[in-house]
């Protein structure tokens, strides 16, 4: 699975140029759980959106997105999200797929 920052306007896309957040595909393990994980800050109260660029299975299409700050008076809501992703087609962020952007790797923490 990937992070990748996206829009509201443009679901399943990344935000042009390395502006926006990548998390490389770097976090599969044969037991499920991760040692690293990656970690960045929102920086401001602007909705945030985000999907997984996996393209094996149409992870975004089939609704792996979220958003971070929605505005519940809006009509951009994730639900919209959702449906406007599910006709288009993930793309990936320019550059290596295993290199990250935006944030930072650090080790997980077990609970």
């Amino acid at each position: 699975h990937t992070v990748v920052q996206s829009s509201f306007e443009k679901p399943c896309e990344p935000i042009e140029g390395d502006r926006g957040i990548f998390s490389g595909f770097n976090f599969k393990t044969d037991a499920g759980e991760a040692g690293n994980i990656f970690q960045f800050t929102v920086r401001d109260k602007q909705p945030f959106w985000y999907y997984c660029s996996q393209p094996n299975g149409d992870h975004c299409q089939k609704g792996m997105s979220g958003v971070i700050n929605q505005n519940s008076s809006s009509d951009n809501t994730l639900a919209a999200y959702k449906e406007k992703a599910r006709d288009t087609v993930t793309k990936q962020p320019s550059g290596d797929p295993l290199v990250s952007h935006g944030g930072a790797i650090v080790p997980s923490k077990p609970l």
